[in-house]
């Protein structure tokens, strides 16, 4: 058999592994009480602002709204209430209702669990961990784990770093956990690679639902409106420097559109006008590609 689920039960806790040609692929715990939520990923709905507190309730669809504060929101990646990105000014000192609305969705990770009647310590400044490394997708820095004290082995790991996300192009801060002191590049390149892969998971579902929102659940070239048919497309490409997963950096495009869009068959032009490649004109091979693209 290609694949086996194996699943242990016992009063405490139920281990389920997934095995994949006698490799193990997943695996997840969940105990039986005290289990904890900290490190977790959510896509929350803001449902209060209280500008006193300068802070905001999330529904994560836990048994309470979890908590978020002004200072924990990566304000130059969050989009303010009136559609544009915050400014210095309120990156140094960030107004609440500046930076959400009532009903907004909003990408959070907990910080700390729910105690009593205290819903979850949340945060936006998300952070990805693996074995040697820890991903941070809204910063830029590199930094290696206090517990190396070894000046020439911090200077190794932190040059292997650069080199590998440079080569792989791969945006993001990160931090060299101390299971990482001597390391292999190779062993620490497969590392950022998975958490890379698995922040594009995260991140695409959010962007696409934003996007889609702005365009009105209809694709911006030929109004196409099934959404099960819809993707939300960059127009700065994700690994580019400039290619942040906001609202002004995506277009609503059906399946058609968003393929031909990504082979650069079409393309829009700052004025807004949309060019498809001259071949393509050309060519005749029946309606779709005459009226479709």
């Amino acid at each position: 058999m290609a694949e086996e689920l194996l699943i242990n039960v016992n009063p405490f806790e139920t281990r389920v592994a997934l095995v994949a040609h006698g490799l193990l692929q997943e695996i997840h715990v969940a105990r039986a009480s005290g289990y904890s939520v900290t490190g977790n990923i959510y896509l929350g709905k803001v449902e209060r602002i209280v500008p006193g507190m300068q802070a905001a309730f999330v529904d994560i669809g836990l048994a309470r709204p979890g908590f978020l504060h002004a200072r924990d929101i990566d304000s130059p990646r969050i989009m303010t209430a009136n559609g544009s990105q915050s400014s210095e000014q309120t990156k140094n000192k960030p107004d609440i209702r500046d930076l959400l609305h009532d009903g907004q969705s909003v990408l959070v990770q907990v910080e700390k669990d729910p105690i009593a009647s205290k819903g979850a310590r949340l945060s936006t400044q998300l952070a990805l961990a693996s074995k040697y490394l820890v991903l941070m997708p809204n910063e830029e820095h590199i930094g290696i784990s206090q517990r190396i004290d070894d000046e020439e082995e911090r200077e190794r790991l932190r040059g292997a770093l650069e080199d590998i996300k440079h080569g792989e192009q791969i945006s993001g801060g990160i931090i060299a956990r101390t299971a990482a002191e001597r390391a292999l590049p190779e062993q620490l390149s497969l590392d950022l690679q998975l958490l890379s892969r698995l922040w594009q998971r995260i991140h695409q579902r959010t962007f696409r639902e934003r996007v889609l929102r702005a365009y009105r659940m209809q694709c911006a070239f030929c109004r196409l409106r099934h959404q099960e048919l819809l993707d939300a497309a960059h127009i700065v490409p994700d690994k580019d420097p400039d290619g942040e997963p906001v609202v002004q950096n995506g277009l609503a495009l059906c399946k058609l559109h968003h393929a031909a869009y990504d082979r650069m068959f079409l393309a829009v032009r700052p004025d807004f006008v949309v060019e498809v490649k001259k071949s393509i004109l050309e060519e005749e091979d029946g309606p779709m590609l005459l009226h479709g693209l």
